[in-house]
């Protein structure tokens, strides 16, 4: 659920014009914040070699998107994430090397 529809303010009632100010901006940071429009969780995977993994996300809808947000213990592995064979339970990720991702993984709507 985003932010903005759980803040619940009164901006007619206000009479101060700099604070009325402050809220409407507050509002509209919200309103075009793009991470607002996205329902995301943190991971991290743990790869002890080259190897797929295929873990469970425990979200309540299939993921579509991922943001990868560092991949350490070894520069030179590369990770591909296999969008197709993500579904309703699990994603699937592979590495070239040892190492442990980071990264939210979720949906982004427009």
């Amino acid at each position: 659920m985003s932010l903005q529809r759980v803040l619940n303010y009164y901006v007619r009632e206000i009479a101060d014009s700099y604070v009325k100010e402050n809220f409407q901006r507050i509002r509209e940071f919200l309103r075009d914040d793009p991470w607002q429009k996205g329902e995301f969780k943190f991971f991290t995977f743990t790869f002890t070699s080259a190897t797929t993994l295929t873990p469970k996300h425990f979200l309540k809808f299939t993921p579509r998107d991922v943001v990868m947000v560092s991949v350490v213990d070894d520069d030179s592995a590369t990770i591909t994430w296999h969008y197709d064979d993500f579904n309703a339970e699990t994603v699937k990720v592979q590495a070239s090397a040892a190492c442990t991702v980071r990264a939210f993984i979720g949906r982004y709507e427009e």
